[in-house]
C-alpha cells in the first residue's frame, strides 16, 4: 500500500472531520474570524505535519485559506485560496503551472455548491476550537487534527486580487 497515499487520507479525513464539531450546536456561529487548523498525521514510513488558517466572513459569504502544501510534497508550495462573489482564486504555482496560466492567480467560477463540493469541507462551517485523533487501523498510521478560532466577531476585510493578476479557468 502507498503510505503517502494513508497519511493524505488521514489529513484530507482530518479536516473533513472539523466540520461543525463542538458541543454547543444551538449557539448561532460567529459571523467573521480567523481560523488556524494544524493535521499532524504519520505512518510507519512518514509524517506529516499540515498547517491550513484562513479568514471568514459568513454574511458576505467570504473566504480565505492558507495552506502549507509542502509537506505532502516539497514541489507543491503554498496554497492561497480566496473566495468572493461566486468565484474562487487561487495562488498556487504548482497549479498555475499545470493549467498553464500566465499569472499568479487563476480562478474558477460556479455557484456555492460547485464551489463548495471542491473542498473536503466547507470552511464556513467550521465554528469551534477542537482536538481530534484519528486512527487507520490495520493501516497503522494516525492523524491529530487541531482547530483554533479566534477575532470572532471582529472586522475581517477579504477582496478578490486585482483582475490583472488572475487567469480565469474554464472546465473542458
Amino acid at each position: 500500500m502507498d503510505h503517502r497515499r494513508v497519511v493524505v487520507a488521514l489529513v484530507l479525513a482530518g479536516l473533513s472531520a472539523c466540520v461543525g464539531g463542538g458541543t454547543d450546536r444551538d449557539a448561532a456561529p460567529p459571523v467573521t474570524g480567523r481560523f488556524e487548523i494544524v493535521v499532524e498525521a504519520s505512518d510507519a514510513s512518514q509524517s506529516v505535519s499540515l498547517r491550513t488558517g484562513g479568514s471568514f466572513d459568513r454574511a458576505q459569504r467570504r473566504l480565505t485559506i492558507d495552506v502549507d502544501l509542502r509537506a505532502i510534497d516539497p514541489t507543491l508550495g503554498t496554497l492561497h485560496e480566496i473566495a468572493v462573489d461566486g468565484i474562487v482564486y487561487l495562488d498556487c504555482p504548482y497549479l498555475a503551472r499545470a493549467v498553464e496560466a500566465k499569472t499568479r492567480w487563476i480562478s474558477v467560477r460556479g455557484t456555492a455548491d460547485e464551489l463548495a463540493a471542491l473542498l473536503p469541507f466547507d470552511p464556513l462551517e467550521l465554528v469551534h476550537d477542537t482536538v481530534m485523533r484519528f486512527d487507520s487501523g490495520s493501516e497503522g498510521g494516525t492523524a491529530v487534527v487541531s482547530a483554533r478560532f479566534f477575532d470572532l466577531g471582529q472586522p475581517i476585510t477579504i477582496v478578490a486580487p486585482p483582475p490583472e493578476q488572475v487567469t480565469e479557468v474554464r472546465g473542458g
